[in-house]
């Protein structure tokens, strides 16, 4: 076989005389002037994305001013009645009165173990609420509500940095008076 006599790949012969033809054709360079305009294409392309990208965050002002209006309005609805302080106003710290010496606060040794967890605080969120009806007692008509609470104990190790969440479900039956005219 020749290096220029073609293999026999089994082609119609209208396929044969595409292929002869592509063969005679000769690469040839690109013209100038559309390489030019191809770059200046491109560079458009670019500066505009670059425009589009520097003015987003513009487009994103009204939006900011809206939000910060919304937040300062809620802020001054809910500060609307609080009371202004007197003038010469002095504060003044009250000791709790303890009736039951159980329930009177602990101070925090000055020297804790090591490891030990420090309270940190303590929440009771109101998770439901239920009216029972009304009882017949002999202080008059009261009506019964049933509470449902959870606790939430905060603990937290310093040495560790360890913080604890302890979650405790509580319910409550509380009897109120009705008046009655």
């Amino acid at each position: 076989m020749k290096d220029n006599e073609e293999e026999d790949l089994g082609l119609s012969p209208e396929d044969e005389a595409l292929e002869a033809e592509l063969r005679r054709l000769m690469p040839t360079r690109m013209n100038v002037d559309f390489v030019e305009e191809l770059a200046r294409d491109h560079e458009r392309i670019v500066e505009t994305k670059a425009g589009k990208v520097a003015k987003a965050p513009l487009l994103m002002l009204p939006l900011l001013g809206l939000c910060a209006a919304v937040v300062c309005g809620m802020v001054f609805w809910q500060l609307r009645d609080m009371p202004a302080p007197a003038a010469g106003a002095t504060t003044v710290s009250v000791e709790p009165v303890v009736t039951d010496p159980a329930m009177a606060p602990v101070s925090a040794p000055a020297h804790r173990p090591r490891g030990e967890f420090v309270p940190v605080e303590t929440q009771g969120y109101l998770i439901h609420a239920d009216t029972g009806g009304i009882v017949e007692s002999p202080e008059g008509p009261q009506r019964t509500y049933e509470l449902r609470y959870e606790d939430v104990d905060h603990w937290h190790n310093p040495e560790t940095s360890t913080h604890i969440r302890i979650y405790s479900p509580r319910r409550e039956s509380v009897v109120l008076p009705v008046q009655t005219y």
